[in-house]
């Protein structure tokens, strides 16, 4: 092994392809829309579509792809899973100890700024910045011409929160989620004011005793103080019905049901907030009562479709076992039959005695077998 280990960032492009120096997204609304000749988003757009516009890769151009340039970055630097953000000419990177600006055609470094981003899975633009979950749970503003700190966001954190998910920038707020549940913390998710960092809702993902939802959890213990359901993801937006939606993980103690009878809202759940409020307009648990530490981590996708010839805003997710639930992201009501059909039982564990399983989806995978 050697001592001086180094992995390579290598970005492979075609030089019709570069962004020019002028946005082609003049405003974040447009972040509604398809990705062209930037990439906003870590999904590309606020649906999550991972979709282009652009067309100057084909079957026949593909073969002139070459690398335009490279960036060294350390072992530790490259343990971060991230899609670089496009805009304005520059690439912006994230490692594990910082955010790179690059000239997004020569390589060049713009700038870095230190950060403490182990686990990131990426970043976001607005209002001239660029925001940063970081591992301790703040959440930094950096100019993003400059990369000089414009305020950091460290409120209501608790030890063990931690954000590693990208967070998103819709209508002039950036919303992202926390997470931690592994280190037995109680999760939530905050919007800030863009341009100041000022908290201005929250939401936390375990209800407390008397918030809607608190029935799901044991009323004769505290267990719902370290609940779980953290947020790893990037949550999707819909700005014309002014909803930000979030999946969220595995209840806490991962395996230990035995502690907290009950289907454990809003663990393995997909929810919808309101965007200005952080209410919650509606919610769809995927997996009551989680003891096999089952994340819905696969971000979601927002796309229109024509259901029973009627046009519908719909909603895809994902469960970790492989099955698509599809739900009119409206009204968080399913657009596919879904049954709960019973389950093998463990009385220790207090498993719940059904679970959700769409009828007419297709499996992404082989079923798990016990």
């Amino acid at each position: 092994m050697p001592r001086r280990a180094v992995k390579y960032l290598i970005v492979c492009v075609v030089g019709l392809m570069l962004p020019s120096a002028q946005s082609t997204v003049r405003g974040d609304e447009g972040w509604s829309r398809p990705a062209g000749q930037e990439w906003p988003l870590a999904g590309g757009d606020w649906g999550a579509n991972r979709y282009t516009t652009l067309k100057q890769i084909d079957p026949a151009s593909v073969q002139r792809l070459a690398g335009a340039w490279r960036a060294e970055l350390s072992a530790r630097e490259s343990q971060n899973k991230v899609t670089p953000i496009v805009r304005d000419g520059l690439m912006y990177v994230v490692t594990a100890t910082s955010v790179r600006a690059f000239n997004a055609k020569t390589g060049e470094v713009a700038w870095t700024q230190p950060t403490n981003t182990q686990s990131n899975r990426g970043i976001v633009l607005g209002d001239g910045l660029v925001f940063v979950g970081q591992f301790d749970a703040s959440i930094v503003a950096l100019d993003a011409k400059s990369g000089k700190a414009v305020w950091t966001y460290r409120e209501k954190m608790a030890p063990g929160q931690r954000i590693t998910g990208p967070p998103t920038y819709a209508d002039g707020l950036v919303v992202i989620g926390v997470s931690g549940g592994d280190w037995f913390v109680r999760c939530r998710i905050v919007a800030l004011e863009a341009k100041t960092g000022k908290e201005v809702w929250s939401f936390y993902t375990v209800p407390s005793p008397g918030e809607k939802g608190s029935e799901t959890w044991p009323a004769n213990n505290d267990v719902w103080k370290y609940g779980g359901a953290a947020v790893w993801t990037f949550p999707a937006v819909d700005l014309d019905l002014g909803l930000v939606y979030f999946e969220t993980g595995n209840a806490v103690p991962p395996w230990g049901g035995e502690l907290r009878p009950g289907a454990n809202l809003y663990t393995c759940s997909v929810i919808a907030l309101d965007l200005k409020t952080g209410k919650l307009r509606w919610h769809q648990q995927l997996l009551h009562h989680d003891v096999w530490e089952a994340d819905v981590s696969t971000p979601l996708v927002l796309y229109d479709a024509s259901i029973g010839g009627r046009p519908r805003k719909v909603l895809a997710a994902m469960r970790t076992d492989g099955l698509l639930f599809l739900m009119d992201r409206e009204t968080g009501t399913f657009l596919t039959r879904v049954e709960e059909r019973p389950v093998k039982q463990n009385a220790k564990l207090k498993t719940w005695p059904t679970q959700p399983f769409p009828v007419t989806v297709d499996r992404v995978g082989p079923e798990c077998v016990p």
